[in-house]
């Protein structure tokens, strides 16, 4: 965090279960003020855009960022299976800002596959976008490191999703992992 130049997010701001029991002196203006890893409707997620960016505004965050999933093992519930929606999508997301006031950020978030590809489904135009988060969603303990280095040296992977593939109570994070390198490639 100190080399970032971000304040410290304590562990009970980065695990739990859907909603953390978050002791409220742990939240401040100054340390959730965006939240750029949110799933809408379009994806697997619960809510609207627009009532994910009311509910932002009503916590106090300045800045929101709808980065819907891209993926292919998400048929079905993910914009990869259902592009027609791309741009009805880009429509709310910008309808969402200015009901709101608060800055409302398109991305998506791109499965990083075995081999180190993003799955972007072809044609896709992602000069549309504002970011690209990369996730690997699938074999989460096979060869982290190749695949991380691969999606960011892509120059399309503006974040790095979970990118240890942990996940509290379900599976460990990867080993042997050589962060520096991984930091190095993001430089």
């Amino acid at each position: 965090y100190n080399i970032l130049g971000i304040p410290y997010h304590p562990p009970e701001l980065r695990e739990g279960e859907p909603m953390p029991n978050i002791p409220i002196d742990l939240v401040d203006d100054e340390v959730v003020c965006v939240d750029i890893h949110m799933h809408s409707t379009y994806s697997d997620g619960a809510d609207t855009i627009i009532d994910m960016a009311r509910h932002a505004k009503v916590n106090g965050l300045a800045c929101i960022g709808i980065s819907d999933h891209l993926a292919k093992s998400m048929i079905g519930h993910a914009l990869y299976s259902q592009p027609e929606l791309f741009d009805k999508r880009q429509v709310e997301i910008q309808e969402a800002s200015k009901e709101t006031g608060l800055t409302v950020l398109s991305g998506v978030e791109v499965d990083i596959s075995l081999d180190g590809n993003l799955e972007f489904p072809e044609e896709f135009d992602d000069t549309k976008l504002d970011y690209v988060m990369a996730s690997i969603h699938s074999s989460p303990g096979k060869d982290v490191q190749h695949r991380l280095i691969s999606a960011i040296k892509s120059g399309k992977v503006h974040i790095i999703g979970h990118c240890t593939g942990r996940a509290f109570g379900v599976r460990p994070s990867a080993e042997n992992v050589d962060w520096d390198e991984v930091f190095r490639a993001a430089h």
